[in-house]
């Protein structure tokens, strides 16, 4: 039965739409009012929106995604900025021009912007790295660190509570890049990666592989599971095992957080489907678009 609430839900919902298949570059100036810090005169790409804090809230109990757009455009405007200085991702960033792999500001969710490297280069570009390894870095973490993210721009993981708010708002592949010490190079490509959020503890959903390395990642020990660091384990002490945070299950097909350059059964970066438990590899790349 529809009632005057699903009516209003609709109505919101079909005026937000229209919002974002029209937002590209509307250089005619629009008022924006309640809530964007004020009355504006917007041309950062609006056709048409009342801000109101009843549609913020419609939005949100609708889909994360609706309501993240909303606040963005809603913030883009209200600081008279161009939407294409505030991307959600280096796929963004890629079709707004830049071409070049390096760091990036992006802004996956509304107003919180975060540094990333962007991989500009591999696959047609726009690549959001989740995580990097190229030499000896300590990936022995807590859950909060894993949380938030750590590293520098050659070693780091980008953070769950990050990777968690792009995968949320709409369908991203995952390409996993492997160096052997051999120099042999191999890659794994699923056409569907996500996590749940934090109440959830980051459980990975992910399916759709393609690639030259084998499924290590989307098979039965990982695909479904939730996240495990050394003071957050849901395992049986795999993550204080094998020195790590993961997906683990009893315990792993893959351990891209593991020990750098440890040959010992299942410690080092292992990619089992392609060397095994004794291979760890020298370089790994995580990245989503």
């Amino acid at each position: 039965m529809y009632t005057a609430k699903n009516v209003d839900i609709f109505r919101y919902v079909a005026l937000f739409l229209v919002v974002i298949v029209h937002a590209e570059q509307c250089h005619r100036s629009l008022s924006v009012v309640k809530g964007c810090n004020g009355s504006r005169n917007c041309t950062t790409g609006w056709k048409h929106l009342l801000r109101s804090d009843q549609l913020a809230q419609t939005l949100a109990g609708v889909s994360p995604f609706l309501s993240e757009e909303y606040n963005r455009r809603c913030n883009a405007c209200a600081e008279q900025r161009n939407l294409s200085a505030t991307p959600r991702d280096c796929r963004e960033v890629y079709h707004n021009g830049d071409r070049t792999t390096g760091v990036y500001t992006i802004y996956p969710m509304a107003i919180k912007a975060s540094q990333v490297v962007c991989d500009m280069a591999t696959d047609g570009g726009g690549w959001t790295v989740l995580q990097r390894r190229v030499s000896d870095t300590d990936f022995y973490k807590t859950w909060s660190e894993y949380q938030s993210g750590f590293g520098d721009p050659q070693n780091f993981w980008l953070g769950n509570e990050n990777i968690w708010a792009l995968t949320s708002t709409r369908n991203y592949s995952l390409r996993i890049d492997l160096t052997a010490p051999d120099g042999q190079t191999a890659y794994a490509r699923y056409s569907s990666f996500k996590i749940e959020n934090f109440q959830s503890r980051y459980r990975l959903h992910i399916s759709g592989y393609s690639g030259t390395a084998g499924d290590s990642l989307g098979g039965l020990r990982h695909n479904g599971y939730v996240f495990s660091t050394k003071d957050m384990d849901s395992t049986a002490g795999c993550p204080a095992l094998y020195r790590g945070g993961w997906w683990y299950d009893t315990c792993h097909s893959s351990n891209l957080n593991g020990v750098y350059n440890n040959t010992t059964y299942g410690m080092g970066l292992n990619w089992f489907s392609w060397k095994g438990y004794h291979v760890s590899m020298v370089r790994t790349e995580m990245k989503i678009k």
